[in-house]
Formats: C-alpha cells, structure tokens, sequence
C-alpha cells in the first residue's frame, strides 16, 4: 500500500492511500497508526476496509508519522522475513507543524515560495510558485463537499511558475485549492466574495 497526506482545512490530517490486494484484512478494517514523540506508536482509529482516506481530526502540533495496516486475518507463514502477519503502508510520510525540517511538508512544497492571491478574490487568484526545479504540478479546486470544479495540469511546469486561476463562473464561497507535484501535495483555502 501507497500512504501520501496533506494538510486540508482547519490543519486536519488527510492520510490517502491505494487498497490492498494481497488478502483481505482481518475484520474487512484497516488499523490507522500514529507516531509522535510523546506517546510513540498507536492506533488511532480502525476504517472499513472499502475505505482509502482518513482524516486525523485532532492532530498534535509535533512531528507525525503515520502508516496504514491491513491485518492478515489468519497470519502468513514467512519465507524471507521474521514476520508477516500484516501489510503495512510506507511510513516515510511526516509533517511538522511550521517547523521546516528536512522531509517536512514545507521542505517539500517550499511553502514559503508559493504565493496565491489576492484571496479573497472576486474570481480570479494568481498563483506564483518557486518549483526548484522544471516538473509536473496538477492543480485543482474543490468545493467544500469534495466536488471537483477546476483542474489543470501543466507539464514540465517552468522553475519559476506564474499561473492565473479563473473561478470567475463559481459561486461566492469557500473552496479549497490543490497543488500536487512529484514532491507532494498543499492545500490551502480560497475565497470567492
């Protein structure tokens, strides 16, 4: 399994990953896992295995890791390693709050390099980003409820990205603004007045 988070609205944790395939998971669940500081491993929540998104509403402000894992429901005889009771999830997805350490979600989207404005705006938001280096970026807008209402994907976008957004044919509201490059995935809230 494939595990990528983001920062959506009111600094929750969204945590996205592709299904399984091997088996089917012990209880037809996956176990949600949280790493921090303080407490170490846990297990935060437990999801329906039809699910692939979680969203950690109550997130601490420390550094986070996260994995997915789907429970092999009679457990597996090993030929390589000591045990494969479960298939877990990459673990090497982490956020710090604000921080910037390496491997952060600003070191990895150079948070401070993107700018989007003016917000709020009457429909139209520039988009000015510093990508480091030439790369794909996708960039969509979502109303609140999830709905997909602007997408474009520029390739081998320049090192230096200059981008307007038109959501002048949109309702006045909120919406919240994806930006998704090989490095990872910002979101931020936009507004239409």
């Amino acid at each position: 399994m494939h595990l990528t988070i983001n920062v959506g609205l009111l600094d929750h944790i969204n945590l996205i990953w592709n299904h399984y395939e091997g088996f089917v998971p012990l209880n037809n669940s996956y176990n949600i896992w949280r790493h921090t500081p303080g407490t170490g491993w846990e297990i935060i929540d437990v999801v329906p295995s039809n699910l692939n998104s979680y969203t950690d509403s109550n997130p601490v402000d420390a550094d986070l890791w996260y994995y997915v894992e789907a429970v092999h429901p009679t457990g597996c005889t090993p030929l390589k390693a000591t045990s494969l009771n479960s298939s877990r999830s990459n673990r090497k997805s982490k956020i710090k709050s604000g921080g910037g350490d390496p491997g952060s979600i600003e070191d990895l989207m150079n948070i401070e390099k993107i700018n989007i404005y003016p917000n709020p705006s009457e429909g139209l938001f520039r988009l000015m980003m510093n990508m480091g280096e030439s790369e794909d970026l996708d960039i969509k807008v979502f109303d609140l409820s999830g709905k997909l209402l602007f997408q474009n994907e520029i390739e081998n976008s320049l090192e230096r990205l200059d981008y307007v957004i038109d959501l002048t044919n949109v309702d006045k509201g909120m919406y919240q603004l994806q930006l998704r490059t090989d490095k990872g995935v910002f979101n931020k809230t936009i507004v239409i007045q």
